[in-house]
């Protein structure tokens, strides 16, 4: 079944807005707040594959990188995060 869920400030304890179609119970990928995974230190969100189901995120799987990748994703997170802290609105 196909289905569409938001969230907006102040609705839950994350103020960001986020938007998602997704297939229940299906793997899908997501875009979310990935600190703590494959050894991401900032918060900053990438998408990684997820199971969706009625009530929001089932399961994240954590994927086997190998050290290159593991590298490149730390880069790619530290990058965004610098970006992200030096966009002035």
């Amino acid at each position: 079944m196909l289905k569409v869920a938001c969230r907006w400030p102040g609705q839950d304890s994350h103020p960001q807005l986020w938007v998602w179609v997704y297939f229940e119970n299906n793997t899908n990928l997501l875009f979310l707040d990935v600190q703590g995974y494959h050894g991401i230190e900032e918060e900053v969100f990438l998408s990684l594959p997820v199971i969706v189901g009625e009530n929001g995120i089932n399961a994240v799987f954590n994927q086997k990188l190998d050290e290159d990748e593991v590298y490149k994703i730390k880069k790619s997170g530290s990058t965004l995060r610098e970006i992200i802290d030096n966009i002035s609105i």
